[in-house]
C-alpha cells in the first residue's frame, strides 16, 4: 500500500499557476484603483479651486466684471495667493458673456496636466445687475 503524504509535482505546478493568475489579477486591480484614485483627487482639487475662483470673481461685483477687459477664454493663468503660485499644475481661465436683460454669464475653466493641460472642468453661473 502506497501511503504518500506529500503532493505530486503536477499538483504543485497547478497550484503555482493558479496563485500566479490570482496575483496578476490582484496587481492589475490595484493599478486600476490607484489610477482612479489619482483622477478623483485631480477632479476634487480642480473643483475646489474652480469654486473659489468663481467666488472671487463674483465678489468683484457686476459693474467691475462687465467692464473688465478679458471677455473670452484666454491663456490659462496659475492659481496664486499673496503673489505665490499655489497648486502648481492647475491653471484657470474665464469667459464673460452679456446675456439678455442685463445678465452676465460667467464661466470659469480649471485645467490640469494630463498631458498638456488637456483635462478641465467648467463652472458657470448667471450674475444679475442689482442696481
Amino acid at each position: 500500500m502506497n501511503t504518500s503524504k506529500g503532493f505530486t509535482f503536477l499538483e504543485i505546478l497547478i497550484a503555482i499557476a493558479i496563485m500566479g493568475m490570482g496575483l496578476t489579477l490582484m496587481v492589475s486591480i490595484f493599478k486600476h484603483n490607484s489610477k482612479m484614485g489619482k483622477e478623483g483627487r485631480d477632479y476634487f482639487v480642480a473643483s475646489l479651486l474652480g469654486q473659489k475662483k468663481m467666488e472671487e470673481i463674483i465678489q468683484r461685483g457686476y459693474e467691475d466684471i462687465l467692464n473688465s477687459g478679458n471677455k473670452s477664454f484666454g491663456k490659462p493663468v496659475a492659481f496664486q495667493e499673496d503673489g505665490e503660485v499655489v497648486n502648481p499644475g492647475y491653471a484657470w481661465t474665464h469667459e464673460i458673456v452679456l446675456q439678455k436683460n442685463d445678465l452676465l454669464k460667467l464661466k470659469v475653466r480649471v485645467l490640469w496636466p494630463k498631458p498638456d493641460n488637456t483635462h478641465h472642468i467648467d463652472f458657470s453661473t448667471l450674475l444679475a445687475n442689482r442696481e
